[in-house]
Formats: structure tokens, C-alpha cells, sequence
């Protein structure tokens, strides 16, 4: 059984995390998480002070467990770029405090490094609005660059087709024939996939209220710093800390909102895509970065309907599995991991112990904690 910890400063619980049932469960690790919560409060999405939270957090699991494979989140630069005013002097001091935080990290611990910088930011140009159309329209929170679209007219197709914010319009059959998939992600992939050029995004059913000012870029190639090996592409990732662990202690680092343009490391640049699809910071790009499969092999495609969301694993998005072939599910090692994505965090890791902010569109609930199954 899996067990989540949830801290709101003037309470905790314990619950199944399965089915969000209240239980009562005492253990090492659940011990660990609730002592680590307690004492750690998740400042908020747009605090610059949530940088911090995240080494701090992931410094004391480290002496706390030790584990072997250890997987960091920073988000706060995608959550400014999305919904701040962009100062460029702000966005200097959050790019130096990540990277300085990343250095103690790596100074303070016996860690490898793989950090990965999910892509640059840009400024929103225009919405697509998807409402006026005789089908549906959804464009979520998952993504940027996509939306989809169900049951439409001809008048519909007719009037994407000559709108030129729109990159390209495929099919579900168009789109298994060249990317193929897994059963569950074709199942509920929608009827059509819109794609925007860049520096446009869709707004239609599902889409956030909040008002944004930049999107991600069409990143081809994103940075990658890390002394254990070349890769050449996104998937390549999963292989290279697989083949070294437990023999050395990793430390997976995802940075969201930073590319090319404000990396601070020594760096290789890699493939970002798969055909003309291009990941942008999502839970896509992580699972494919953990689990080295890319995202049509997992269960959700960009713009499907999340109306088929059963009872099981409440703080999970529209999982009701979480995945097993992630690299904090390796046998024999010892896993965790912190981070500032909410639910991304856990479902990508996959770790022993994962401590995460519990936040929904900047609203600030506090803080969970994950105790997944033994392996």
C-alpha cells in the first residue's frame, strides 16, 4: 500500500493513497516524511523561496535515507515566466539562485549530476480561442502547444485550416500511423490534435482562467550537464543513470522554464522531439526523461477528454495506476525525490519516499508526502 502524508501547517493526516482514505500506518519512512513536512513548509509557486525549499528538502532525505537515485523538480522558473510580470533583473536572481542551489547541492553530497533544462520561455503572442467552434475544444493546463478537438464540422476544419496561428491539424488516424502508441493513450486520444505555431496557445474546455504572459518555446534542443556519459536524445536519459546505478549515486535534476539561453552549466544540447512533436515542460517531458519511452507510449495524449478519471489515486491527475518503469522504481536501490511540480512529482519519480508541494493553479494547500510501495 502506498501511503501519502498531507501537511497544512495546522494539521497533518495520513491517507491511502489509492483511494485518499484516512488510516492510521507507522513506519520508518512514513515517521521520516511526517517529521521532514512538519518542519518544511512549501512557501508557494511564484516565492523564490520554494528554490530553496527544494535543496533543503532533498539535504536532509539525503542524511535522513540515503538513498541511492535522487530526483529534483525546480519549477520556479516556468511559474514566474507563466504568470508574473517578467522584470529581467527578478529572472536573473531566480537563474542564479537555482544554479547556486544545484552547486550545493552537488557540494554538500556524493552525487552525480544529470541536469536537465526543460526549455526556454517566451512571450505569449495570442490565445486561439477554440469556444465558438461546432465541436469541442480542449486545451488544458498539461499543455501549450496542443489541443484537441472532437466531433468538429467541416466549417470547423475549413476555418483552422486558413487560420495561420494553426502549425498543422492531424487526425488520430494520421497520427498512429506515424507514432503509433499504446492502447489506452490511442483509446483516448481526440478526434483531431491541434498543433500552434509558436508563441500561440489554444484556449478552449479545460483551459486555466489565470491570465499568462509567457508560454514555452518550441524548443528543438534542450541542455543537458552531466559528467557520466553523451546522450543524444530526451529518451537517452533513462539509460545512462540505469546503467550506473547503485554502483554511483545519481541525482536527476529537471529545472523547468530554463533552456539554452539561461543555462549555467557546461552543457551538450539534445534531441527535444519525437517526428514533429516538441515536449515542452509538461508531464509528458518528465515521464519520457524517467522512464525513456516517449509520450505516446504512456496513457494520456495533449488534448484528451478527462472525464473517464476513476475513483483510485485522488492526488495523481487522471492516473489510476501509477507508473512502474520509472527509475526511482529500480530494484535493489534506494530512492527519493523533491519537488515543486505538483504530481509530476511523483508520478515521474516513481521513488521510496517523495515530498512534493501540494499546490493547484498558484493556490497553496501545503505539502505531501508519497511512500510508494515496495518495490
Amino acid at each position: 500500500m502506498s501511503v501519502a502524508v498531507i501537511d497544512v501547517r495546522e494539521w497533518q493526516t495520513t491517507v491511502d493513497f489509492a483511494t485518499g482514505d484516512v488510516i492510521n500506518v507507522d513506519n520508518d519512512l512514513v515517521a521520516l516524511a511526517k517529521d521532514l513536512i512538519s518542519r518544511r513548509y512549501y512557501p508557494g509557486d511564484v516565492d523564490n523561496r520554494s528554490i530553496t525549499w527544494v535543496t533543503d528538502t532533498a539535504l536532509d532525505i539525503t542524511k535522513a535515507y540515503e538513498p541511492d537515485f535522487l530526483f529534483l523538480s525546480y519549477t520556479q522558473p516556468h511559474f514566474y515566466s507563466l504568470y508574473q510580470p517578467f522584470d529581467p533583473m527578478q529572472w536573473q536572481i531566480i537563474c542564479r539562485s537555482i544554479f547556486d542551489d544545484i552547486a550545493r547541492l552537488v557540494n554538500e553530497t556524493d552525487y552525480v549530476p544529470v541536469v536537465v533544462g526543460l526549455g526556454d520561455m517566451i512571450p505569449l503572442k495570442e490565445r486561439i480561442d477554440l469556444t465558438p467552434l461546432d465541436g469541442l475544444g480542449v486545451a488544458t493546463n498539461w499543455s501549450f502547444h496542443y489541443a484537441g478537438l472532437f466531433s468538429p464540422s467541416q466549417a470547423d476544419l475549413e476555418q483552422l485550416n486558413s487560420d495561420p496561428r494553426v502549425e498543422r491539424i492531424v487526425s488520430k488516424e494520421r497520427f498512429s500511423e506515424l507514432f503509433g502508441g499504446s492502447k489506452e493513450f490511442l483509446r483516448r486520444f481526440p478526434d483531431y490534435l491541434l498543433v500552434a505555431h509558436e508563441g500561440y496557445t489554444f484556449r478552449g474546455f479545460s483551459s486555466g482562467i489565470r491570465k499568462i504572459g509567457r508560454i514555452p518555446a518550441k524548443n528543438l534542443r534542450i541542455p543537458v550537464h552531466t559528467p557520466l556519459g553523451n546522450v543524444q536524445r530526451l529518451v537517452d536519459i533513462h539509460a545512462l543513470i540505469d546503467k550506473v546505478l547503485p554502483q554511483q549515486k545519481v541525482a536527476l535534476i529537471l529545472v523547468e522554464g530554463i533552456g539554452q539561453r539561461d543555462f549555467q552549466l557546461p552543457h551538450k544540447l539534445i534531441d527535444n522531439t519525437e517526428h514533429w512533436y516538441i515536449y515542452e515542460n509538461s508531464r509528458d517531458h518528465y515521464l519520457t526523461i524517467t522512464t525513456g519511452m516517449h509520450f505516446q507510449y504512456g496513457q494520456f495524449p495533449p488534448g484528451h477528454l478527462d472525464h473517464d478519471k476513476g475513483p483510485k489515486y485522488p492526488y495523481s491527475a487522471g492516473f489510476t495506476a501509477l507508473p512502474e518503469n520509472t527509475l526511482g522504481r529500480k530494484k535493489g536501490i534506494r530512492s527519493a525525490a523533491v519537488g515543486t511540480r505538483n504530481m509530476v512529482t511523483h508520478l515521474a519519480a516513481g521513488a521510496d519516499i517523495c515530498i512534493e508541494c501540494f499546490a493547484r493553479q498558484l493556490y497553496n494547500l501545503g505539502t505531501i508526502a508519497i511512500i510508494n510501495d515496495p518495490k
